[in-house]
């Protein structure tokens, strides 16, 4: 997904200005637009989602708390197969 991508990106950029993969990624983002000039975004945004935040959360005494709540819903997504 785009999102993921870029996020990737945005981190290899912070730490690691020079590195060369920075070009191969943005290259390789921009071969993804589509034909509409959209790119593959994110699905599932609930679940990754609802995960990056859980993990947000357990910084924040007063969020934290519902930290447990967002796990056992995001592993009531999870498939059969552990994916």
């Amino acid at each position: 997904s785009a999102t993921t991508h870029l996020l990737g990106l945005h981190a290899v950029r912070t730490f690691r200005p020079g590195d060369p993969v920075l070009d191969d990624g943005l290259l390789r983002l921009c071969l993804a637009v589509n034909t509409d000039d959209g790119v593959p975004f994110l699905d599932s945004q609930d679940l990754w989602l609802t995960a990056v935040a859980g993990l947000a959360f357990t910084a924040e005494d007063s969020l934290a708390r519902q930290v447990p709540r967002m796990a056992d819903l995001v592993a009531s997504w999870q498939a059969p197969d552990g994916g």
